[in-house]
């Protein structure tokens, strides 16, 4: 219910003045999408997690198929045929179990029975090595569809992370520009303007710094535009794409937001690979276990009409072993067939350990990238910021050039975008690391998991 009451809360109520994509004049009346509840909601809404956790459900009732396997079986059946005496002998019913492959056949088909005939037929295989490798098989196969059930959750929360970020940049590197239009160039402007009517400068300063504010003027607006197209993005993949919401920008950010995930220490990718590498060997066990005898009881109870050259009794049982001999090189090529399968599993336990260990120092060089460049960045902010006020004073002393301001500005730009690009690559990169080794959404308490 966490995801209904959010889009709920996103999409109607005072907040929802604004339709997604109006004017900024109201986008402080939209709620802000906070890291948690983007992940809650894309995982609530994902058709792929839903389909998992089907598949799971499937998993889990073949353990019970399987299970069924250890009990007897027990079955209702009658006859009724005319003619040819013993015809009846052709119209054994086999059961839907395990345990009736070999036919059930009760008292009521015999070829001695009259018609019509009926009763109850019992079968329980008493020695079969086969079942408890199979059962066991079906478990490592239930937990390794949890397992993928994660993946999917990795695959889900990490598009997630991406378009929500995504759009935290847009956003910031927009205001980056709206402020540096509104603060800095719109006065440098208007000093210009006056300076050059007066006849101080020349006109070749105006129309550079009116080319350099129009050219801020049209990066905001792109960002802007581009901001509300992620933000649809974003609402289509967590199934809000009605609702009214803004993300927030990198500077009312912090790493606090982080702890919206859990940390874990084993991933879903090698969590599954070892759990079909044991159900594989499970399995070649059981197929290893076609060797040996097998052990079946059956019995039978009923009514009929009388009998053909025997006496008449009601009821029948017996106690049969079968010791496969030659079956063809069946047997034995269905072992080599489970060893290779077993040996591939294996193969790729090994494959999907490389390939995380792999992306952990990937995702490091990032995170070590990003981390030397904000070092650097916030001081080199200072300097710019220093050298645009002294250009700007010495523009109005007289004493220094307007390309000196200009210059000032443009690398005020660009380092404060650097700063919101690598800030944001940084917390996806952090992100992406944490679920990518099992981590998750931490849901707050009663919460759907």
């Amino acid at each position: 219910m966490h995801a209904l009451v959010l889009i709920a809360t996103l999409a109607t109520g005072p907040l929802a003045a604004r339709a997604l994509g109006a004017s900024d004049s109201a986008s402080t009346h939209a709620p802000t999408l906070s890291l948690r509840d983007a992940l809650v909601l894309a995982e609530d809404y994902s058709p792929d997690l839903k389909a998992a956790r089907q598949r799971e459900e499937a998993a889990e009732k073949n353990i019970a198929i399987n299970e069924a396997y250890l009990y007897p079986t027990l079955d209702a059946g009658g006859v009724a045929t005319a003619g040819f005496p013993g015809f009846n002998g052709q119209m054994s019913i086999a059961g839907p179990g395990y345990n009736n492959d070999l036919g059930t056949q009760g008292m009521y088909s015999s070829p001695y029975a009259k018609t019509p005939a009926g009763g109850f037929v019992t079968q329980f295989d008493l020695l079969d090595l086969k079942v408890p490798y199979r059962i066991k098989a079906a478990r490592y196969g239930w937990q390794a569809q949890k397992a993928q059930t994660e993946i999917v959750r990795y695959k889900v929360d990490w598009d997630a992370l991406k378009y929500y970020f995504h759009c935290v940049r847009e956003r910031s590197t927009r205001e980056i520009w709206d402020r540096l239009y509104r603060t800095q160039l719109d006065p440098v402007y208007g000093n210009v303007v006056r300076l050059v009517n007066r006849g101080q400068h020349n006109m070749a300063d105006e129309l550079l710094i009116a080319d350099q504010r129009e050219d801020a003027a049209m990066s905001s607006a792109a960002h802007g535009e581009l901001y509300r197209r992620t933000l649809r993005t974003l609402g289509t993949f967590i199934g809000a794409e009605d609702a009214n919401f803004e993300c927030p920008s990198a500077s009312d950010m912090d790493g606090a937001m982080l702890e919206a995930l859990s940390t874990a220490t084993a991933s879903a990718f090698v969590v599954r690979a070892s759990l079909e590498s044991q159900g594989q060997h499970a399995l070649l066990s059981s197929r290893k276990a076609e060797n040996y005898p097998r052990l079946t009881a059956k019995a039978s109870v009923g009514a009929l009409t009388g009998t053909r050259l025997v006496g008449l009794s009601d009821y029948s049982a017996g106690l049969g072993v079968s010791i496969p001999i030659f079956e063809g090189y069946g047997i034995e090529s269905r072992i080599e067939q489970a060893e290779a399968q077993a040996r591939e599993k294996d193969a790729a336990v090994s494959a999907l350990t490389l390939f995380v260990a792999v992306a952990n120092r990937i995702y490091d060089e990032r995170i070590a990238f990003d981390q030397s460049q904000l070092g650097f960045l916030h001081g080199e902010l200072r300097l710019a910021r220093d050298a645009y006020n002294v250009s700007l004073t010495r523009y109005k002393d007289y004493v220094g050039p307007l390309v000196d301001v200009r210059e000032a500005i443009r690398d005020m730009a660009r380092v404060e975008t650097e700063i919101v690009d690598d800030q944001t690559d940084l917390w996806l990169a952090l992100g992406s690391k944490a679920i990518l080794n099992g981590g998750g959404v931490v849901r707050g308490a009663g919460s759907k998991e």
